[in-house]
């Protein structure tokens, strides 16, 4: 039985997830190039027809809808010993610093969880508890340009996902789920 702390917790970190997977989604939809980081037209378009009130409900899904090979503890390795050059910010480098905390603060607080939620391998969960908060802001203009749709490679987890979000069926988003579920307990 989990404590009423470790509950909260968990609750905490989902609405985190929740508010990240949301500012990802409109990050996309803002995009002049969605293709960049995944997601195929149809679904970009079928996106767009939602509303926000539909956005915010396809961002709760209790999984993160964006991935940063956070299972590839090679690329981590490579991305936070290689220098970094400065540049000008922009909404994804501030987009990819949030993932980036909350990743670190995931590692720290509860790794297995950061396992179901974000796809975080044991050996990169380590990798970020070593991780300076300084080190990863450096590398967050470089690592966003590896962002992309999580399970977008899944036929089905998308469109059931946005087919419930919009038609509200609980069936469609039982069966996202289920996808998403297979998906993951595979890559554990």
């Amino acid at each position: 039985m989990s404590s009423p702390d470790h509950d909260q917790l968990s609750r905490r970190l989902l609405q985190e997830l929740s508010s990240l997977n949301y500012r990802f989604v409109q990050l996309v939809l803002d995009s002049s190039d969605p293709e960049r980081v995944g997601l195929p037209d149809p679904l970009y378009q079928r996106l767009l027809g939602l509303d926000e009130s539909d956005h915010r409900r396809l961002a709760s899904c209790p999984y993160s809808l964006f991935e940063l090979q956070l299972d590839s503890p090679g690329t981590w390795q490579r991305w936070l010993d290689t220098d970094t050059v400065v540049v000008k910010p922009s909404i994804a480098h501030h987009f990819t610093l949030a993932v980036l905390m909350y990743t670190r603060q995931l590692a720290v607080e509860n790794a297995d969880l950061g396992r179901m939620l974000l796809g975080l391998a044991p050996r990169v969960a380590e990798q970020f508890r070593r991780a300076s908060i300084g080190r990863l802001m450096d590398i967050a203009p470089a690592v966003s340009e590896h962002l992309r749709v999580r399970l977008i490679d899944d036929p089905h987890f998308w469109p059931d996902l946005v087919n419930y979000v919009k038609d509200g069926t609980q069936e469609q988003y039982l069966a996202a789920q289920t996808s998403a579920l297979q998906i993951l307990a595979a890559q554990l």
